[in-house]
């Protein structure tokens, strides 16, 4: 097999109980990120939501892997870039502590904002400029 259609299968790839488990990912990744902020915000001690913050991380990571294996289209598409950008910017929170408040806000409504925005801007791809739901494929289909 070669490596392009491993990374992007013509059909995406699924499994019974996907829509079910990312559902599940996604509510425990809300649900950690609300305490975790919360508890940044208020100066609860790190050692009180330390597991919370780690269950952000893995079902974080959780989340990026189902997109990545059902079709790596989904590096290609503005999703994936608001995720990296959200996460280059937790990354870079401590420096603003103890007045995290705005920058933790816009986080969040950012990502509010793209993941109920319509497909046609959440599966845009900047490399191609249109929404993307397929690469290109070499050989178009001859008009008959």
């Amino acid at each position: 097999m070669h490596l392009k259609a491993l990374v992007f299968p013509s059909e995406n790839r699924t499994f019974p109980g996907k829509r079910w488990l990312k559902i599940g990912l996604r509510s425990l990744h809300i649900w950690s990120i609300a305490i975790v902020v919360g508890a940044y915000l208020y100066g609860v001690p790190q050692h009180v939501w330390y597991l919370w913050h780690q269950l952000f991380i893995i079902t974080g990571f959780g989340l990026i892997f189902i997109e990545a294996w059902t079709n790596g289209i989904y590096f290609l598409q503005l999703r994936w870039y608001v995720v990296m950008v959200k996460m280059a910017l937790l990354a870079f929170l401590h420096p603003w502590y103890p007045e995290p408040f705005w920058f933790l806000a816009a986080i969040i409504i950012t990502s509010s904002v793209v993941a109920h925005a319509p497909g046609d801007v959440r599966y845009f791809s900047p490399w191609h400029g249109r929404r993307l739901d397929a690469l290109p494929s070499k050989n178009p289909p001859t008009g008959s």
